[in-house]
């Protein structure tokens, strides 16, 4: 984390340690939410996974995941894998790079996971082509977002386009 965000998380939220638990539970609540879709001892891809932290870890751990993670931040990266040590995570490999530039053979994964991160790419069509190339098929992409992109289908019906293989 940076200087300027931690004293602009303190400006606007005053306690800095529960602004990051409040964001840590939330993101465990995405990830036990598209956990209901992704089966114990399933290969995972977590795109943009940033800074991870104990119980997120201990969750994999505890589910069999055979974890894959990949950021665009070399700290985050660094300081994920050291954690995942720390926390006896066997089962995972973490990576630097871009999602639209997925270094993984084709169907590789039983699901990808992105909490928003996926809307930040700077071509999505390269981003949905890779994505669809390294899951296998029947497998799942677990995508949050607060940035929707959407088709316009008819008078207020809106549909999200969703990654499957066949």
């Amino acid at each position: 984390m940076t200087a300027r965000w931690y004293e602009n998380v303190k400006a606007t939220h005053g306690d800095v340690d529960a602004y990051i638990r409040t964001r840590h539970l939330a993101y465990m609540d995405r990830w036990r939410e598209a956990g209901r879709f992704i089966a114990d001892n399933s290969t995972v891809l977590d795109i943009g996974g940033g800074n991870l932290f104990p119980e997120l870890l201990t969750y994999f751990k505890s589910r069999g995941l055979k974890y894959s993670y990949l950021d665009v931040d070399p700290a985050a990266v660094d300081s994920s894998r050291a954690m995942a040590d720390q926390v006896g995570l066997a089962n995972a490999s973490f990576a630097l790079g871009f999602n639209d530039q997925l270094d993984f053979p084709e169907g590789s994964f039983d699901a990808v996971f992105s909490s928003h991160c996926i809307e930040h790419s700077i071509d999505l069509s390269a981003t949905f082509r890779e994505l669809n190339r390294v899951l296998k098929a029947g497998g799942n992409l677990e995508r949050f977002s607060i940035m929707l992109h959407r088709i316009r289908m008819g008078r207020n019906n809106w549909r999200i386009p969703v990654v499957s293989r066949g």
